[in-house]
């Protein structure tokens, strides 16, 4: 799956596109932005200011935060909520037992355990949540979707 990121619409369904002046998306469970939340968002991406921020668990990092051209950084960064902050570390620890296994029995490849629908389901709820929540300042780019699955 191409990894773009997400932009929210006013009817709360996620679309993603590469960000481009007056594609800006909708925040989640709001009113739709003003005109000029909007212009200045569309601002930020003409004049490549709007951050981005990649939603991938790897090592290093016990957040699944990834901003491009800095690296790891924290929830507190980008002002998430207490909520979201919460159930992040949860999510991204489930996804470091795996990498684990697979890392240290990689002679037992077929027995080693994978990530299951739940957790891939719960990513996508983290990721628009996420997304809805830096809007105002940043693009969120899902990167977790190339895990290790039963599919």
């Amino acid at each position: 799956m191409t990894q773009v990121p997400y932009l929210v619409q006013s009817d709360g369904t996620f679309v993603g596109v590469q960000p481009t002046a007056g594609a800006t998306g909708w925040m989640w469970g709001s009113q739709p932005p003003t005109d000029a939340e909007v212009e200045r968002r569309d601002s930020m991406i003409r004049e490549g200011t709007l951050r981005v921020l990649r939603f991938t668990p790897a090592h290093g990092n016990v957040w699944p935060l990834w901003e491009n051209g800095v690296g790891p950084v924290e929830p507190f960064e980008f002002g998430l909520s207490t909520t979201l902050t919460q159930e992040l570390r949860p999510w991204c620890k489930r996804w470091q037992v795996v990498a684990d296994a697979q890392i240290n029995e990689t002679e037992k490849l077929g027995e080693t355990p994978l990530l299951d629908d739940e957790w891939f389901e719960m990513g996508e709820g983290l990721c628009r949540r996420l997304a809805a929540e830096v809007w105002d300042g940043a693009a969120v780019m899902p990167g977790f979707r190339s895990y290790w699955s039963e599919i």
